[in-house]
Order: C-alpha cells, then sequence, then structure tokens
C-alpha cells in the first residue's frame, strides 16, 4: 500500500511539473503574440498622429502661403495698415489661430495683430527663446516651427509657425508667424489620451530636443516645455531601435516609416515608437508601459491557467482521498484524547503533554485567563446556556491564536494560552484583544450577557521551569486582576513577596483594633460655590510592623479573613461620633458617606445592627446619611441587596453608588436600583478637561443621572480647570485633592468653619 502511494505522489509530481513546463510555453508565446498587436497598433498609432501633424501644418503653411502672396502682389509690401487687414483675414480663419505677426529679416516686428503695440517698437531678437528658432527660419526654406510655451496674457499653450517669404533671389523680404494653439495643433495626441489613455505620445524638435506636445504634461505642468528632452534617454532608444534592426540609425530616420524597440529605465520597461517628420524636423513618440501587456495577458491568460491550476488540484486531491482516510482514524483517536467534548479546544491532558514534556527547551508565555462573574449565569440561567456562552466565548478567543501558540479549556471558565517565542509588549496586545472580546456582549436565544475577564501571566523559563508551578504562578497573577476586574497581572518576585506581606497583613490585622491602630480620616464635598454640601469618611492603617497599609489591601484581607464586619462597625460607629462633634462645634450641616462592603451587606442582621449603632446619635432620618455601595455589590445576588436597600431608605438613609463605571455598569440596574447619588470614578475624571470623548461620556452620565434625579458627585478632582468643567456641565459636588485632601477632625473643622 505504501509503495502504491509513494508511486501515486510520484505520478501527481510528474504531471505537475509537465503542467508547469507547459503552461510556461503558453504564457510565453501567448505574451509574445500580444506584444507584437499592441506593437502593430502603437504603430499604426503613429502613422496616424504624424498624418494629423502633416495635414495641420501644411494647412498653417498653406495660409503663410497665400498671405505672402498677397503681401507682395505690387511688387513691394503695401502699408502698415493694409497688411493688418490682410492678416486679419488669417487671424479669423479658426480659433486655433491665437495672433498673426509680420517681421522683418532683422527680428523687428512690423505687425501683429494681437500685441500692436510691438509694431516697430520691439524685436524678437529680445526675448532668447524665439531668438534660436528664427534664425532656424531665416536659413530655412520651409516651415519652422518655435518651441511652445504657457501665455500667462492668454493662459493659454501656443506656438509659433514661422516661414520666411523670399525674392526670386532667395534674399528673405519678411517673415510671417503664425501663433497657434497648441491643443489645436496637435489636437488628435490630445484625443489619443482620451481614447487610449495606455498610450502616452510627444513631439520634439531634432535639432534642439526640445518638446512641442506632449501628454499627459501639456494640461498640468507648462513650465515641461522649458527644458529640453532626455538626451541620454533618446540615445539611448535609438541605439536600441539600429541595434534591433541592424541598419545605421540616420537610415531608419529618414526612411518615413514608424519603429519599436522596449526600454528599460529607472522608471520601468516600456515599448516605444519614433516616427520622424522629415520635412518640418519633429519626431513623434508613441509610449506604452509593459506593465499593461502584462496586465492584459494575465487577464487573457486567467482562464486557461484557471484550467491547469483545477486539473492539478483535482488530481491532488484523489490522492488525498486515499491518503485522507487513514489519517482520519489517527486524528480521531487523538482528538478524544486531547480535545475538550464541548468547546473543540485542547483540554489539560494536552497541555500536560505537549508542553511539559516538549517544549523543555523554548521559551513562552503561559496566559490563564478566567472569566468575570460566569457563575452567576451558570446559576441564573443553568448550565445548557452557560454552555452555549463558554462555546461563544472559546471561538471569540480561537480567532485571535495563531500557529503556534494554542488555546486550552483549562476548567470550568478557565482558559490558558501558551505564546512561543512572543515579546512582552506583543503579550500585552494580545491579552488586550482577548480582553476586549470577553466584553463584548454574548446572544444566546432571547438572553443577552455583559461579562468580562481577568488575565494573569507567568513567563517559562524565567518564573518557573516547571509547568505546574508556572501555572500556579499565573493564576495567582489572575487573582490579582480578579481585584480590578477586567485587567491583566504579570507574575514577578514581587508576588511571591506580595503573598508573605499578605500573610504578614493577616497576621497583624487581628490586634489592630485592639491597638488603635484603625483610624479615619474625612474628605469634605463641595458644590459649584465652594461651599462644604457633605464629608466622607476614609478608614487608614498606621501598623507598627508593617507601616502604612494601603486601604484596598487592609479592606482585601479583611474581607477575605472575616474581619470586615468588625471593622465596617468600627467605621460606623467613629464616623458618627466624630461627625456629630464637627457639626456641633462648626454649626454647619452637612451629610455623612461611609462605605460598606459586600460582605458587611450580605449579613442578614446588617440593618438591625446598623440601626443600634447610629440610636445614641438620634432618628436615622435626621442624622443626613449616605451609605456608599460599589457596583460589584449587586453582582451575585441583586434581589437580596436591593431589599436591603429599599429598607435603609424607607428609615432615611440615603444610597451613593460609588465608582461608578469600573464596575458592573449596567444602567438598566441603574435605573432599577434605589438609589439617590452617583459618584463619578477619578478615572472619568482624569481626562475630562483634555479629552472631547471623556467630556461627552461625563455629560451623559450626568444627564442620565438628572432624568434618574439623581445626585451627582465627582471624585478625584485635582484642578481648578476640573472643578469649573463639572459644576458647569451639571455636576452636583465636587469632591477631590483640589479642594482638600483626607484630613483629620481638627483640619476638618477648620476647613468647614472656612467654607459652610
Amino acid at each position: 500500500m505504501s509503495l502504491i502511494k509513494k508511486n501515486i505522489w510520484l505520478v501527481f509530481y510528474i504531471i505537475l511539473l509537465c503542467s508547469v513546463i507547459a503552461t510556461g510555453f503558453y504564457i510565453q508565446s501567448s505574451f509574445k503574440a500580444l506584444q507584437d498587436d499592441l506593437e502593430a497598433e502603437q504603430k499604426g498609432v503613429s502613422r496616424l498622429l504624424v498624418s494629423s501633424i502633416r495635414a495641420n501644418l501644411e494647412k498653417y503653411e498653406s495660409i503663410i502661403d497665400v498671405l505672402s502672396g498677397e503681401l507682395i502682389r505690387g511688387g513691394e509690401l503695401p502699408g502698415v495698415d493694409d497688411v493688418t487687414t490682410l492678416l486679419s483675414v488669417a487671424y479669423r480663419t479658426g480659433d486655433e489661430v491665437i495672433d498673426v505677426v509680420l517681421l522683418k529679416p532683422d527680428g523687428t516686428f512690423v505687425v501683429s495683430i494681437v500685441w500692436p503695440t510691438l509694431n516697430g517698437v520691439s524685436n524678437i531678437r529680445d526675448f532668447p527663446p524665439a531668438e534660436t528658432t528664427f534664425q532656424q527660419t531665416l536659413k530655412t526654406e520651409g516651415l519652422v516651427l518655435g518651441r511652445s510655451y504657457y501665455s500667462s496674457q492668454l493662459k493659454r499653450m501656443a506656438v509659433p509657425i514661422r516661414k520666411a517669404i523670399r525674392d526670386d533671389n532667395g534674399a528673405v523680404l519678411f517673415v510671417i508667424s503664425l501663433l497657434v494653439d497648441v491643443n489645436q495643433l496637435f489636437g488628435h495626441i490630445a484625443q489619443l489620451e482620451q481614447e487610449r489613455p495606455i498610450f502616452s505620445s510627444s513631439v520634439f524638435r531634432d535639432f534642439d530636443n526640445y518638446y512641442q506636445f506632449a501628454t499627459p504634461k501639456s494640461r498640468t505642468e507648462p513650465e515641461f516645455y522649458y527644458k529640453p528632452v532626455d538626451t541620454e534617454r533618446r540615445s539611448r532608444i535609438m541605439r536600441s531601435i539600429a541595434h534591433d534592426l541592424e541598419l545605421p540609425f540616420e537610415q531608419i530616420q529618414y526612411s518615413g516609416k514608424p519603429f519599436s524597440s522596449v526600454i528599460n529605465d529607472i522608471n520601468g520597461s516600456y515599448l516605444v515608437t519614433f516616427h520622424y517628420i522629415d520635412e518640418y524636423g519633429l519626431w513623434q513618440i508613441t509610449e506604452t508601459r509593459q506593465e499593461h501587456a502584462v496586465r492584459l495577458s494575465a487577464g487573457m491568460l486567467a482562464g486557461p491557467i484557471g484550467s491547469v491550476i483545477f486539473f492539478i488540484i483535482i488530481i491532488f486531491l484523489l490522492f488525498r482521498v486515499v491518503e485522507k482516510s487513514q489519517q482520519n482514524k489517527f486524528s480521531a483517536l487523538q482528538r478524544q484524547a486531547n480535545r475538550d467534548f464541548l468547546t473543540g479546544l485542547y483540554n489539560r491532558f494536552y497541555l500536560e503533554n505537549e508542553i511539559e514534556f516538549k517544549d523543555q527547551d523554548q521559551t513562552f508565555h503561559l496566559i490563564f485567563l478566567d472569566l468575570d462573574r460566569f457563575k452567576a449565569v451558570n446559576d441564573a440561567y443553568g448550565h445548557g446556556i452557560g454552555d452555549q456562552v463558554l462555546i461563544q466565548v472559546s471561538r471569540r478567543l480561537q480567532k485571535l491564536i495563531k500557529h503556534p501558540d494554542c488555546l486550552v479549556r483549562y476548567s470550568g471558565d478557565e482558559f490558558i494560552i501558551v505564546a512561543r517565542n512572543a515579546q512582552i509588549l506583543q503579550i500585552e496586545g494580545l491579552c488586550k484583544k482577548l480582553l476586549n472580546e470577553a466584553k463584548r456582549p454574548f446572544v444566546v436565544e432571547q438572553y443577552e450577557f455583559f461579562l468580562s475577564a481577568s488575565i494573569g501571566v507567568a513567563s517559562y523559563p524565567k518564573d518557573s521551569t516547571c509547568l505546574g508551578e508556572l501555572i500556579r504562578h499565573a493564576d495567582l497573577a489572575m487573582y490579582e486582576s480578579k481585584k480590578r476586574r477586567d485587567a491583566v497581572s504579570f507574575f514577578s518576585e514581587f508576588d511571591k513577596t506580595h503573598l508573605f506581606s499578605l500573610a504578614q497583613i493577616e497576621y497583624e490585622i487581628k490586634h489592630a483594633l485592639d491597638k488603635d491602630e484603625l483610624f479615619l480620616v474625612y474628605q469634605p464635598q463641595v458644590n459649584e460655590h465652594k461651599k462644604v454640601v457633605g464629608v466622607e469618611a476614609l478608614i487608614r492603617w498606621q501598623n507598627d510592623n508593617l507601616g502604612f497599609v494601603p486601604p484596598d489591601k487592609l479592606i482585601a484581607v479583611a474581607e477575605a479573613n472575616g474581619y470586615m464586619e468588625k471593622i465596617g462597625s468600627f467605621v460606623i460607629e467613629e464616623a458618627l461620633k466624630t461627625i456629630h462633634e464637627v457639626r456641633r462645634l462648626t454649626n454647619c450641616d452637612f451629610s455623612l458617606s461611609i462605605n460598606v462592603s459586600v460582605k458587611q451587606l450580605q449579613n442578614k442582621d446588617f440593618l438591625e445592627h446598623f440601626v443600634q449603632l447610629t440610636e445614641s446619635y438620634g432618628e436615622l432620618d435626621a442624622l443626613n446619611l449616605i451609605l456608599e455601595v460599589t457596583e460589584n455589590v449587586f453582582i451575585d445576588n441583586v434581589g437580596s441587596i436591593k431589599r436591603l436597600l429599599v429598607k435603609l431608605r424607607e428609615k432615611g438613609v440615603r444610597i451613593a453608588l460609588d465608582d461608578f463605571g469600573t464596575g458592573y455598569s449596567s444602567l438598566s440596574l441603574l435605573a432599577e436600583l434605589p438609589l439617590d447619588e452617583l459618584k463619578l470614578d477619578k478615572a472619568f475624571i482624569d481626562p475630562v478637561t483634555d479629552d472631547p470623548k471623556a467630556l461627552a461620556m461625563i455629560t451623559s452620565i450626568l444627564s442620565i443621572a438628572k432624568a434618574l434625579e439623581l445626585q451627582t458627585v465627582a471624585e478625584g478632582v485635582e484642578a481648578k480647570e476640573q472643578h469649573d468643567l463639572l459644576c458647569g456641565i451639571g455636576c452636583d459636588s465636587i469632591q477631590g485633592y483640589y479642594h482638600s485632601r483626607p484630613v483629620g477632625k481638627q483640619e476638618l473643622i477648620e476647613f468647614i468653619s472656612s467654607h459652610c
């Protein structure tokens, strides 16, 4: 069987080789035939253009001959008025005649129909470009063309056509010059450009190599006519033609026939046709870029070549059928072992066997991706819907993964990407794309789900040479991202230190309240007139061993280890006591905002405990209290949280949604929840004065808040420009370093006293 397979491959390659050789000969012969046809057409065009130029010049020469006969009929040149009358007849023969001029042999203007001010005053020798061709006219029996030029007065391209009128002895009596519109004289060339734009034609004088007409330069670049032809290119073309025909070029020039040759220069390859007009000393050149012939050939040969390719494909597919049947059996078994049955992605078995044992000598990055809030989908809608979401996720991620990288469904809603030989910037770019794909809505049946992802990255061999440890490190980095959601974290030595640091925090936090290490600071909120309307209580921790512990670490450890309820009670009680005293001393009424965490709200006794803490300070509805919650508290159990907040509002406590826009951010949820205040996160505020999109977003949020009858507070305002802009677009309150940092009780009293 293997022998037959090898022979089939051999036959296939022989057929392929023969087909390629035959196709090559066919392409070559077809291209040659097409090029010959194009050359024949180009020569025909050249003959047509030369005939047109001859006819026009003969017409103008006839006009000059008639004029000269009339002028010397009486034996001598008539007066200026009579001459003007005769020349005017020629001037009116057609629009192409711009002016008719009579000159003396010394170059003095006798009569000009259009510019009579030149008569008897100016001399053509005073115009250097015209002097050379005027001298040529005096030496020549026939018609002589002057240099084409752009007349700024007439706003037209013009060319003088001169002829010397002689007596019976050959002495020059005078010179008649017709100033003719270039586009009329060479009209057929301009017409050819429109009808057959593949041809580029030009006319230039043999004796000084200046252009008389060229397409398309005549319309767009009049200065083109003020410089001679590229003589080096002209000589190269002439040598090429003489070499191809094996004749002296002078014999070719005066043969009266067009000749063609292919010329290669820095601008490309051209088919060039030369045709010399002997009686007027003019060269007519027609050129075509060879790439045009290539395009025509490609279009003509597409069908035959396609047929050959189709034939080869059929032969190839026939062989593949034989081979594929065996491969399919092996692939099916291998797929069952290495693929996830739901998504079709690689599974953990593949990861552990293919990566750990076969890629020991390679550098790669392990990207650990976990979906945010996916558990809520499974719990609320069932695993059938959840599976459909996972299938959509896997398809989106797979589109971003290129060989040799691989995507693995590790477990549940966790995915691992192994990215080989990639730089850190490339990994960051890939992670950003992965996050963006996870944020796009997922539609399953009549449901639409909005998720996000958290990503952790570990590198081999920098972070570990053991696959299991590498996965743990990436998992650890991923959990760092989970704190922010929709984020990427890279594992580093700092993470190891961070683990030790967390352990220290967990140990010290047990005694933080007993040692009076926890304390509160307060940040004022002001209105557009910079009057205090509220104060937010913020917790701080200063430890003898750890130093200052950031609030986010404090809260995270407290929530994870069951200390949040105790610390939360301390914050509420301490804030109420301090603000009660500040209000008494300043005689100023303002709201007090206190942050409450998810763990506090999930406690079924929270409401009862909260009421007990506030009893000694009066009725709840008189305390002007605001509880701030973040968007993330609504992720797992919207219903129970909503019922709790409704009860709090019924008792006179206002509810604020803190850090709006950084978490769940559902507008439908915003309208549904019992809220009184919306706090805009600092991330929205920072770019508001420089970024029109950020300003538009803030304006939209304020409009939505107004429509929902919500008060608004902008956090993190650090500049006057931000304050003025936000107040100007309708923000109710401002909070940030521009007005005051978080301060202690005494400084708060001083600030409120001066801003009440």
